[in-house]
C-alpha cells in the first residue's frame, strides 16, 4: 500500500523531525501524572490551534487588494483579516523547520510575529499576492529565531533567562500595537532592565557581541563572555551520519511496517500535508482507542531505534527518542 506523497528525502526528514515532538506529546509514564498532564497539554494545544484557524476563510486576490488597502491606513478589523486568513500559511512554513530544536508551537509563534510584520508592510498596488510576500516574512522571522536558539544554547543559563525576559516583553509589545515597532526603551520600561543591559542582550542573539564584553557571572561577577561561551567548533554527531542512507533506512523500515502502523505514523507525524493529529483523534479515523494508539506509537518508535542500531548508526545523532521513554 503507497500512501506516501513526499519523495524519499522528505519523507525521511519529516519522520524524524517529528519522532521528538510526538515523544514530548505522548508523555513518560515513568514520570508523575502531572508532567504527563502537561505534555498532553501541548499535544492538544497544537490540534486545538489547528481546529482553531481553519474557520478563518482564505482571501481572494481582491479581497487582498481591498482588504490589504484598508489595512496600510490603520484599520484595525481589516490588519486582523489580514493576519487571521494566513495563519494556516505560518503552519504550513513553520513545519518544515521541526528539526531545529524549537517546539512546532514556538515555530508558529514566530512565524505569526513574521506575519504581523508583513501585514505592515504590505503594499497592494504592487500587484503581487499577499501570500507571495508574507513568505519571505515568516521564514525571516523562523529563521531568525532558530538562528537565536543556536547561540542561545551556548550562553549560561542566567544569561539566557534574562534573554527570555527580554524577548517576551519585545512579543507582547508588538502583539499589542503592531502600527510600529518596538523600542528598548519601551522593552527596558516593561522589564525594568536598563537601556545597555536590553541592548547588549538582543546583540547577543544577533551575533553582534564581541566576546571579550563583560557580563554578570551567577554569582554577580564581572567575567567575559570569552571565559563562559564554548568552543563551538566540536565535532557534531552529524558528521558522522550519511543522509542518504538515513534515507533509504526509514524508507523501508515504513514500507515494512503493518497498515496500522503506517496510518499511526501518517497521522501523528503530519506526513502528506496532513496536520498532526491527538492520540484520540488518530483513534478515531482508524477505529482504535487512543490507548491502542499510543502502543502502536511506542511499537513503532522502537521498531525504529533498533533498526538504525541494527546499522550501527547512534540514534542521538539522528534525534530519535531513547527507548528509556516509553
Amino acid at each position: 500500500m503507497d500512501k506516501l506523497k513526499e519523495d524519499a528525502d522528505d519523507f525521511a526528514d519529516k519522520v524524524l523531525q517529528n519522532l521528538a515532538d510526538v515523544e514530548s506529546d505522548s508523555g513518560n509514564d515513568r514520570k508523575s501524572g502531572a508532567d504527563k498532564a502537561s505534555k498532553a497539554d501541548s499535544s492538544d494545544l497544537l490540534s486545538n490551534y489547528f481546529s482553531s484557524i481553519r474557520r478563518y476563510p482564505l482571501l481572494s486576490s481582491e479581497q487582498e487588494n481591498s482588504i490589504g488597502r484598508k489595512a496600510k491606513e490603520g484599520d484595525k478589523r481589516s490588519i486582523d483579516m489580514m493576519i487571521t486568513s494566513n495563519l494556516r500559511l505560518v503552519v504550513k512554513i513553520a513545519k518544515n523547520y521541526r528539526a531545529r530544536g524549537i517546539p512546532l508551537l514556538d515555530l508558529i509563534e514566530e512565524g505569526n510575529l513574521g506575519l504581523i510584520h508583513a501585514v505592515q508592510k504590505f503594499e497592494p498596488d504592487r500587484g503581487f499576492r499577499f501570500s507571495t510576500y508574507a513568505t519571505w516574512w515568516i521564514r525571516q522571522s523562523i529563521e531568525q529565531a532558530i538562528m537565536c536558539q543556536s547561540r542561545m544554547v551556548r550562553l549560561p543559563v542566567h544569561i539566557i533567562k534574562d534573554i527570555n525576559i527580554v524577548l517576551k516583553a519585545k512579543r507582547a509589545l508588538q502583539e499589542a500595537d503592531i502600527s510600529k515597532p518596538v523600542s528598548i526603551q519601551q522593552i527596558a520600561d516593561k522589564t525594568g532592565k536598563n537601556i545597555d543591559e536590553v541592548s547588549s542582550l538582543l546583540a547577543m542573539l544577533e551575533g553582534t557581541t564581541p566576546l571579550d564584553m563583560s557580563v554578570k557571572g551567577s554569582d554577580d561577577k564581572e567575567v567575559s563572555l570569552l571565559d563562559i561561551v564554548p568552543d563551538t567548533k566540536a565535532e557534531s554527531p552529524f558528521d558522522h551520519v550519511d543522509k542518504r542512507e538515513i534515507v533509504e533506512i526509514v524508507r523501508n523500515w515504513f514500507n515494512d511496517l503493518p497498515e496500522k502502523q503506517q496510518m499511526v505514523v501518517l497521522y501523528r507525524f503530519g506526513l502528506n500535508d496532513e496536520d498532526v493529529l491527538t492520540l484520540e483523534e488518530v483513534g478515531a479515523k482508524i477505529g482504535l482507542t487512543r490507548e491502542r494508539v499510543r502502543q502502536i506509537q511506542s511499537e513503532v518508535l522502537k521498531s525504529l531505534r533498533k533498526t538504525f542500531e541494527a546499522y550501527g548508526i547512534d540514534k542521538n545523532s539522528i534525534g530519535v527518542p531513547s527507548g528509556d521513554n516509553h
